[in-house]
């Protein structure tokens, strides 16, 4: 076959057909996005030690609405990660469960984030953690709850193929737009199907909360979750009588009073009406129930419910704990409760009762001496998140969700929102097999939290305080987005707005990576170095970092000459001398007056030093730098490169040199040829 002639013109257009292949190519490739494979599962496996809190958002200081939970497992390393469910995902497919539970999707589901289990844990198939969708809807299952076996069950026992704590987050996510429209499905699906366990679950979207309590195989009640109240609840149902909620406000399942009414097990309070049936007595565990042991069980799970009263009840409100006793579902809590306050209940230990001699906590130290103390904080959780939803931003971006990967005591609270579709390679990364995995966010957190419990009193405060910090740090930042996000939105430019956000939250997660990985470091050798003395002389832990980066958030110069380092902010200096520049150094950190040892780290050409002492003399008096806007925007979505930036810096200057390369090639070969029509003359 004779080839045509290529002209030059055929060149320039076969360049521009290259190079609109190219963006073709490049948006094909960005929509994109492969459904990893799920294992077959076989059975399935509830939890029974997570916590609840709730706060509504009239007792909020920020006005918002928060549902928060823990994740408790039954062993210290449940691996699991963050993914993107994309819209349609599931869209006419057999949503399955992974103890033969499955439910027809319809033609359309939602798009949600999700922080699913890895595929080394058991054969589940999407059992997510907590879950946010592109409506705006944020879900968290469940809190694992026990119902009377010798009453209830016996007369409505559960389906063993019903459905469960593995799959209810997601299937309310990615069919469900608000919070009572998935309490409507979890009840339509309990109804069909039936229910495997007895649940607790939670629903939080622009204008409301809903909770659900699922009592037995086909019985549960929801209600929309008061605005000016706040509980805590742990492993155990916590609703009273119904008789403070309208009915437009309650979801029962169709038997739910005649059938304890029918079988004799009901329990009234105020007269035997519906609404007055006394729905914990009637359904759950009695208060003392105790074990096979004759041990009382029920004090795990109780003092946790206690706990959040204690905390952030109004003084008239409070009581000491008993056992016995059945509290209030809700309370008015003593102050404007924030996320900082649910931060404080999931890292409690109690440590401050059992350190207190009063004899009305002596149950709680002589639970611990049985080995049967369970605080709110324990180091078998796998994964904190508290939730709130913005109803002054759109849907797809008003989630805000602070995630710990880890057990909260020793782990940080990390900022995600509902719009994100990218994450830092750390979250995403699934774990197939069990064992060290650096490349899991969650082994990376869960690391320092095996060292920290090696000696908690030494090493967890001190850990908490560093990440309470960069919390404190990231919260503002966050607000300092959000704020410049209006700004954007009122100008009808959505989507800068959701690149703002996403680009600085994905560098906080990234942040709260390295910072992680070098508090590993930094805590493993001071546990080594403490080991020659055996135990006998264990220190408190000086958590560090980065002098200069950290100095950076607070809008500091720096200026480093002679074993000094100078930290300047308009009138304000503050100076850190250290003596020589070996790997760890004394020195002095000097503000004005005040002063203070300090050491210091030198590693990699970086100076580290105690992250406490460096907010307490920087932040002083100074306001935190806000984030750089335009490096933001203008960087793209997610951390990636912005995709128009990307055809211009790229896919141009590639097409521009096979233009000029076939130019040259053509003027080659026809000087060539004239040559050769030369040397036949």
């Amino acid at each position: 076959m004779k080839m045509k002639k290529m002209t030059l013109s055929n060149i320039y257009c076969l360049s521009i057909l290259c190079f609109a292949s190219s963006i073709l190519l490049t948006h094909l490739n960005d929509s994109f996005n492969p459904v990893y494979a799920s294992s077959e599962a076989t059975d399935s496996l509830q939890e029974e030690s997570c916590s609840v809190m709730y706060v509504g958002k009239e007792a909020s200081e920020n006005g918002l609405p928060i549902i928060a939970r823990t994740g408790d497992g039954r062993n210290s390393l449940i691996y699991h990660h963050v993914r993107r469910y994309e819209k349609d995902e599931f869209a006419k497919k057999e949503y399955k469960g992974a103890n033969g539970f499955s439910w027809n999707m319809p033609e359309h589901t939602y798009a949600f984030t999700g922080f699913p289990r890895c595929s080394c844990v058991g054969k589940t198939l999407h059992w997510d953690v907590s879950t946010m969708n592109e409506c705006g809807l944020a879900i968290s299952a469940t809190l694992s709850c026990s119902s009377d076996s010798e009453r209830v069950l016996k007369f409505d026992p559960f389906v063993a193929t019903g459905i469960s704590e593995d799959n209810i987050a997601g299937i309310i996510a990615s069919t469900s737009s608000t919070a009572k429209e998935g309490m409507e499905f979890l009840a339509s699906v309990i109804d069909q199907n039936g229910s495997a366990e007895a649940n607790i679950v939670m629903a939080l979207d622009q204008n409301e909360a809903w909770l659900m309590e699922i009592y037995s195989g086909h019985q549960y009640c929801a209600i929309k979750l008061p605005d000016n109240k706040v509980t805590t609840i742990g492993n155990e149902f916590f609703l009273n009588t119904l008789s403070g909620f309208s009915d437009e406000n309650i979801i029962a399942s169709q038997n739910l009073f005649s059938l304890p009414k029918e079988n004799g097990f009901a329990v009234f309070e105020g007269g035997e009406e519906n609404k007055n049936m006394h729905l914990f007595h009637t359904y759950a565990k009695p208060l003392t129930y105790k074990d096979e042991n004759e041990a009382i069980t029920i004090d795990a799970c109780h003092m946790r419910t206690w706990r959040g009263r204690d905390l952030f009840a109004k003084e008239d409100e409070k009581f000491d704990y008993q056992t016995s006793l059945k509290y209030e579902s809700f309370f008015s809590p003593s102050h404007k409760l924030s996320i900082n306050d649910c931060f404080t209940y999931f890292r409690d230990c109690y440590q401050n009762l059992l350190d207190n001699p009063d004899e009305k906590y002596d149950l709680f130290r002589h639970r611990k001496e049985q080995g049967a103390l369970r605080s709110v904080a324990v180091e078998t959780s796998y994964q904190v998140h508290v939730m709130m939803v913005h109803n002054d931003l759109p849907k797809e971006m008003a989630v805000e969700a602070w995630i710990s990967m880890g057990n909260a005591y020793s782990a940080p609270f990390v900022p995600f929102n509902n719009s994100m579709t990218i994450f830092p390679e750390e979250y995403t990364h699934e774990v197939n097999s069990y064992g060290p995995d650096e490349m899991s966010a969650q082994y990376i957190f869960r690391s320092i939290s095996s060292l920290v419990n090696i000696h908690k009193e030494n090493y967890g405060m001190p850990t908490q305080k560093a990440w309470n910090i960069f919390e404190d740090i990231w919260k503002q930042q966050y607000n300092f987005c959000l704020n410049k996000a209006h700004e954007l939105i009122k100008e009808n430019k959505n989507y800068d707005a959701k690149n703002l956000l996403n680009n600085f939250l994905f560098d906080v997660q990234t942040k709260a990576i390295s910072e992680a990985k070098f508090m590993y470091n930094d805590l493993l050798s001071h546990y080594m170095v403490e080991q020659k003395t055996y135990k006998e002389n264990i220190t408190d832990f000086v958590p560090k970092t980065d002098i200069i980066s950290f100095a950076e958030l607070y809008d500091y110069k720096c200026d480093i000459k002679d074993n000094t380092i100078t930290l300047t902010n308009g009138d304000r200096v503050v100076t850190i001398n250290y003596d020589g520049l070996s790997s760890f150094v004394d020195g002095k950190i000097k503000c004005e007056e005040n002063e203070a040892d300090f050491k210091i780290h030198i590693n990699e050409g970086k100076y580290y030093g105690d992250i406490q002492l460096l907010n307490e003399y920087l932040a002083n008096g100074k306001s935190l730098k806000e984030p750089n806007y335009d490096e933001l925007l203008h960087r793209g979505q997610q951390g990636q490169p912005n995709s128009n930036l990307t055809l211009l810096y790229v896919l141009l200057p590639v097409s521009l040199v096979v233009i000029v390369a076939s130019v040259t090639l053509i003027v080659l070969l026809k000087r060539k040829k004239k040559n050769n029509a030369t040397y036949k003359k």
